[in-house]
Formats: structure tokens, sequence, C-alpha cells
């Protein structure tokens, strides 16, 4: 029911659901429970309390969920215009799994060139995520390299127009 509320945008009936049997959640559903709070506007250490509770309660082995739960956190931090406290919530979900295309993203704007420049050629590799290569250009410009840019950027052109044919219906 909670889902429900929270796609009616019925988030106050979507978190009254939910708090009273937080402490005995998994860690996936407080996380889910952060990121409601956080579209409800509340208070900021509510909403870190919550995000504290979720990796105390983080059992599994798999690093998926693990880093699922830092990105969501870094993203909401990034939202709100904290993008230096969003960076190690991204940087962790990288340590996590690091094939994760949305968190090198995400931490290149953050990192020194060179560094976002290593960390997104390795995503690259295993990843074909347009944004990917747009990141990798704002690296290289930031860089100050003025060959590599255009032509990741032609990439991207590209793989998105190849995303769209594939989604568009005859």
């Amino acid at each position: 029911r909670a889902s429900i509320f929270m796609a009616r945008a019925q988030y106050d009936d979507a978190l009254a659901l939910q708090l009273p049997y937080l402490e005995k959640r998994d860690s996936l559903t407080i996380t889910r429970a952060a990121i409601l709070a956080s579209k409800m506007q509340k208070p900021p250490s509510d909403i870190e309390h919550l995000f504290d509770l979720a990796r105390e309660r983080f059992l599994d082995v798999s690093p998926f969920t693990l880093a699922w739960m830092d990105f969501q956190r870094g993203t909401l931090l990034e939202l709100a215009g904290e993008d230096k406290k969003a960076a190690p919530w991204f940087a962790e979900a990288l340590d996590a799994l690091p094939p994760y295309a949305h968190a090198a993203v995400h931490l290149a704007p953050t990192q020194a060139p060179a560094d976002a420049i290593r960390s997104l050629e390795e995503v690259k590799k295993t990843s074909d995520d347009p944004e990917v290569l747009a990141a990798l250009a704002n690296a290289h410009e930031r860089a100050g390299h003025t060959t590599e840019p255009p032509a990741l950027i032609e990439q991207a052109k590209k793989r998105y127009d190849e995303i769209v044919a594939k989604t568009k219906v005859s």
C-alpha cells in the first residue's frame, strides 16, 4: 500500500504506514523511507538518521543493494545542493560496485579531472550508458584536453540516438 501511496504522491499516508515498523525493517525498506522523507522535505537530520539506520541494518553480501543505498543518499544530497556531502556517498557506491555507471557520472564533477578520467575510463569498459561518455568529455575538458571532448560528445550523441531508435514505436 505504501508504494501505491507514493505513486499517487500521497507521501504522508505512505510514511505513516512505514514509520511504526522501521525498527523491524530491512535496509531496503528503510532506504525507501529515507527517500520518501526527502520528497516530503522532512528535516535533513531525520533523513540522515534513516540512511544511517539502513546501513546499520544492511546484512546482505551482495554489493548491489548497498551501492544503490549509497547512490540514493548521494543523489538526495546532490539535489539539496550539497555536492560536497554527496561525493563520498557516490564514491562508496563505486567502492561497493565498481562498474556502477550512474555513481561514476555523479562523482566525476567533484573529482580532480585526472581522477574522473581514470574512473570513467574504467566504467566505460563495461557500460553502454551515453552519460559516461558525456561525463568523460567534461572531465577531459576540465583537464584542458582539446581533442578528446568533441569525439566523446559525438559518441555520446550517437549512443543516445541508438537508444531512442530502439524505443520508438512504429
